[in-house]
């Protein structure tokens, strides 16, 4: 019967090797089992560290986890030196057999030593090799219930995802149906709002035409009397620069006499004395010229020859100043030399006669 089962050594060798980790750890000295159960990968929680065989059985579990797996086969590799040193001889496979090392951990490590698990096998006593087979046999038999558990979870699974799908799908589908009522009045109500806009819209539009036409009648009327208006206010700039003109010539008439006849006495500036001539002229008078700086008896005197005194105030001394004013004449005074001071302060001289507020 052993002979039959050997076969089966190699039967799922990474259950066996997870399964002859828990033998190791069970023969290692427990200070070392507990430091592997903190500094694994993946530790073992506190809790199950205070029991030994919980713990051991905890670092077992963790072989499903890829980084924990090579950490654990390392440590295997390691912890395993002393029984890879005996496997070579049946006498010490008995011994270790004796010691109540189990079978599967034995191959183990002959299969790390490149040994035949068979022919290590046939070394082991009947009884030995009879644990094994039951061994190996209980776990196949571990592995299928595994693997049937594994796929009654995954059915139960797929049915339970095709019932979320399916009530997903029923939930999503009343909402669809409830948005979609929800639209259809919606757009009922929009329908009727853009009926009642559209017929206040049309009466609006007749309202706005009547007015559009009323206005339009306004704007004819109002452009035909601005057309009048502009007719008569032509009229009137025609009649205004008429009498704008007959003005100016009026005007220029008068300025041009106002002074005839009269001697114009001007004093200081004399840098302008040719200038000032020039203007004196243009109102009718003639012009008689002396330096704000000459002797005062010398401008006394010319001062009782004139008509009328022009004081170019910044041009003379104080002592003329006083003269001209002691003279008895009208005196225009001009407080900054140049023509254009000079003509507007006779042009204000002369509009004074003109208008009977100054002496001639």
């Amino acid at each position: 019967m052993a002979v039959a089962r050997q076969p089966s050594v190699e039967i799922n060798a990474d259950a066996c090797e997870a399964d002859c980790l828990l033998d190791v750890l069970f023969h290692l000295p427990e200070a070392t089992v507990r430091t592997l159960g903190e500094r694994m990968p993946r530790p073992v929680p506190p809790k199950r560290r205070q029991n030994l065989r919980d713990l051991c059985q905890g670092i077992v579990n963790r072989w499903a986890y890829p980084d924990a797996r090579r950490y654990l086969q390392e440590f295997l590799f390691s912890a395993g030196r002393e029984f890879r040193k005996q496997v070579h001889s049946r006498e010490k496979i008995v011994e270790l057999l004796a010691a109540g090392v189990e079978p599967t951990v034995i191959l183990h490590f002959a299969r790390i030593e490149g040994l035949n698990p068979a022919s290590v096998l046939a070394r082991m006593p009947a009884a030995s090799r009879r644990r094994f087979v039951k061994r190996q046999e209980e776990i196949e038999r571990l592995v299928e219930t595994l693997h049937e558990q594994r796929e009654a979870k995954r059915s139960e699974g797929e049915q339970a995802a095709q019932k979320a799908v399916a009530k997903a799908t029923e939930r999503r589908t009343r909402d669809l149906k409830e948005q979609l009522d929800a639209v259809t009045r919606k757009h009922e109500r929009a329908q009727q709002a853009v009926s009642n806009v559209a017929a206040n819209m049309q009466e609006r539009i007749a309202a706005l035409e009547g007015e559009v036409e009323t206005q339009k009648n306004r704007v004819e009327a109002l452009q035909a009397e601005n057309d009048r208006l502009r007719g008569r206010i032509e009229a009137v700039k025609r009649q205004h620069m008429v009498a704008t003109s007959e003005a100016r010539q009026s005007a220029r008439r008068a300025l041009g006499t106002a002074l005839a006849g009269l001697t114009v006495l001007v004093v200081g500036d004399d840098n302008r004395a040719t200038a000032y001539r020039e203007i004196v002229a243009e109102f009718g008078g003639e012009i008689s010229f002396i330096s704000g700086f000459a002797e005062p008896r010398r401008v006394e005197e010319r001062a009782e020859a004139a008509d009328l005194i022009v004081s170019v105030t910044s041009f003379m001394s104080h002592k003329v100043s006083g003269r001209l004013a002691a003279s008895g004449k009208p005196v225009v005074h001009v407080n900054v030399g140049g023509e254009r001071s000079m003509r507007e302060a006779l042009a204000g001289h002369v509009l004074g006669i003109l208008l009977g507020e100054a002496a001639p």
